[in-house]
């Protein structure tokens, strides 16, 4: 699991970092679960933004839905929480990204079920990008993401 034993990673003496991340962006992280089956589930996102005062801030969202009948979908947020990033936190946000692009590489798709994880900085079509992990299971690796940038288990 990369995030309990990978360290950030550096190009000669400088720890990859979200320096560049403007005012103007954000970076979501987002796990969309499987509690409905193939009907799909809850949301948890994470944005991360630099803030007008240069902070760099993370932003946790989880909603729910009513399962199974998805005519009954209606998603309420349930959980918000914010905090600062520091760099230790930030070079864990660019680790896990990493990874993330390492995992979907090596993905195996799951049809009508599983989970999927995405990692996405807008816009596409300006150098944005946006990585997909799709699991049958829960992935640890997000789960220690959030504990570790916002303190939620």
């Amino acid at each position: 699991m990369c995030l309990a034993s990978c360290s950030p990673e550096a190009v000669g003496d400088k720890v990859l970092s979200l320096d560049g991340l403007r005012v103007s962006d954000t970076v979501l992280i987002a796990g969309y679960f499987d509690d409905c089956g193939e009907w799909g589930g809850h949301s948890e996102k994470i944005r991360v933004f630099r803030t007008q005062e240069g902070m760099v801030r993370a932003l946790y969202e989880k909603d729910t839905v009513n399962c199974p009948d998805p005519e009954l979908f209606n998603r309420r947020v349930i959980e918000r929480k914010g905090a600062d990033l520091n760099p230790e936190q930030q070079a864990l946000v660019v680790s896990f990204t990493q990874w993330m692009i390492k995992k979907s590489l090596e993905e195996s798709y799951y049809d009508h079920a599983g989970n999927t994880y995405v990692v996405f900085r807008p816009p596409l079509e300006y150098g944005g990008m946006q990585v997909v992990y799709n699991t049958g299971t829960r992935w640890p690796a997000f789960e220690d993401l959030k504990k570790k940038l916002l303190a939620i288990d």
